[in-house]
């Protein structure tokens, strides 16, 4: 049975928070900006989710057709594009969502 978004969101905050205390490190080392392929801007990594390949998109040279891409939450909007419906995608989500929660955003 697969894990919903918020149980995987919990492994991961988790995870992480072990992680960040075995390294001795503080929270600066999460991934807390990422880029979006469709318009090229930097967004916060929650802001972003993994798609199918979009055509349209400004970094879409760097991929190969039927390939996954990442789009902001503006560009899905403005797009209608649709977020991948893979466990891949979902982990993806769960993470960038733990993050979120662990830097307090």
């Amino acid at each position: 049975m697969a894990k919903s978004l918020e149980d995987l969101k919990k492994n991961y905050i988790q995870k992480y928070t072990l992680q960040l205390i075995v390294a001795g490190k503080d929270k600066s080392l999460l991934r807390s900006e990422m880029c979006c392929d469709v318009c090229g801007e930097t967004h916060l990594a929650w802001e972003i989710h993994q798609i199918p390949y979009f055509e349209g998109g400004k970094l879409a040279a760097n991929y190969e057709a039927g390939s996954m891409m990442l789009a902001c939450e503006k560009c899905m909007e403005n797009h209608d594009l649709k977020v991948l419906e893979s466990d891949n995608a979902m982990n993806f989500d769960a993470s960038n969502l733990a993050i979120k929660e662990i830097l307090g955003k």
